[in-house]
């Protein structure tokens, strides 16, 4: 991953990481932009890219098909990022 694509997923399980107890908290994209600072299109682009990334090994459940919408990539990614360890609570302080 690159520096900007941990970035937002950093930014996407900010809540979750900070309270792991209260459960997933999924951010809309909007604020996780916000988050970062970024566009919503620039956002979006990147969190195209890293859907792409972790579907190529093997992540299912990231990008939509013809009738079947990619709503839920967000919760997707954050439950796959909490199972598999990827982000860890020192991870935040890379947020700007």
């Amino acid at each position: 991953l690159t520096a900007d694509q941990r970035l937002l997923l950093i930014a996407l399980c900010e809540r979750t990481l900070r309270a792991p107890a209260q459960g997933l908290q999924v951010p809309s994209s909007a604020e996780a932009a916000q988050r970062l600072g970024w566009e919503l299109t620039r956002f979006n682009r990147k969190l195209d890219n890293v859907c792409a990334v972790l579907e190529r090994h093997g992540v299912r459940g990231l990008h939509g098909a013809v009738g079947k919408l990619a709503s839920g990539r967000r919760t997707r990614l954050i439950e796959y990022v909490m199972s598999t360890g990827l982000l860890t609570v020192s991870d935040l302080a890379l947020l700007p």
